[in-house]
């Protein structure tokens, strides 16, 4: 196993092209490379070294790319606030997309590469024609920030999720939508699960839920309670490290995780000190804090010299 270490910040995406075996790499460094996979399978601890292509020209960071299956078309999304077209073959751009007016965090590309969907969190879905460089429709049934899209075999039906942690069902043809489901935390990624009629999605929560699709068609609006109540199947995660508080000593740490627990660590050591428990962050900081006293004849006098 080898790491490919040509980005020089966070890589926040990545895109497959199936039929071609590349897939391009961006983050918050503004670059996309683009990679061979036949040439990453001969790699080895000792031989390491691969040349790649950029994709140069992204003046801020990049959260979101799709490929086309023969890789012929690529997109990329950012805190630019607009899409750029690019063809990865000479790694050139060929046009952009306006009309989000906040980052583009999301974008699916169509197997045949002609229309295009882009979530953003100024709360829309937007599809774009790429034949006419243009929006032919906007979804508005977020009211945050829309993190994922997820589309159906045979390009009918798409599902977004975000940071509110709601999914919507929506018709590309009759542009409906319908509230699917809630999540308990912020929905980050969706996967359809095409031959079980399902779909698998990932919160800022440590589980993974599966959920079962209707197999009837919905009559419900973006109005009413979700289609669909609970999941019908969890994978559990482990508890994740919410938050981290320093003490005055500067020696240890109070963190806490997703369950509420606390855990007390001492930095100099790198090591766990004590499981703490169910806590209140507040209470057990202030009781753990030690107060410095300065004797009062060792206190300096200022002088303001005037």
């Amino acid at each position: 196993m080898s790491s490919l270490r040509t980005h020089r910040d966070y890589v926040k995406k990545l895109a497959y092209a199936t039929d071609k075996d590349i897939f391009a790499s961006g983050g918050l460094d503004r670059r996309i490379y683009i990679w061979d996979v036949c040439t990453l399978k001969c790699l080895t601890t000792n031989n390491n070294t691969v040349s790649t292509a950029i994709c140069d020209g992204h003046k801020d960071s990049i959260y979101s790319l799709s490929v086309t299956p023969d890789g012929s078309l690529l997109v990329s999304g950012g805190t630019e606030n607009f899409i750029r077209m690019w063809d990865p073959r000479a790694c050139t751009k060929t046009g952009k997309l306006k009309g989000h007016t906040e980052n583009v965090k999301a974008l699916v590309l169509s197997p045949d590469g002609t229309q295009l969907l882009s979530g953003s969190t100024d709360g829309t879905v937007k599809l774009w024609s790429m034949g006419q460089q243009r929006c032919i429709a906007t979804y508005r049934n977020h009211t945050q920030g829309v993190w994922t899209i997820a589309v159906k075999e045979g390009w009918n039906k798409f599902y977004s999720g975000g940071r509110e942690a709601t999914l919507f069902e929506s018709d590309l043809k009759t542009c409906e939508s319908s509230l699917l489901l809630k999540e308990t935390g912020s929905i980050l990624d969706v996967v359809v699960d095409n031959d079980n009629n399902s779909l698998w999605i990932g919160t800022t929560k440590t589980s993974v839920n599966k959920w079962e699709l209707p197999s009837v068609k919905s009559t419900h609006t973006t109005t009413d309670k979700p289609l669909i109540s609970t999941p019908a199947a969890t994978i559990k995660g482990g508890d994740g490290l919410k938050s981290a508080i320093v003490l005055s000593d500067k020696q240890h740490v109070i963190c806490t995780d997703s369950s509420g627990n606390g855990f007390l660590y001492n930095v100099l050591g790198a090591k766990l000190v004590k499981e703490l428990g169910k806590i209140d962050v507040k209470e057990e900081v202030n009781a753990r804090n030690k107060q410095e006293f300065i004797p009062t004849g060792s206190l300096p006098t200022l002088k303001l010299g005037c």
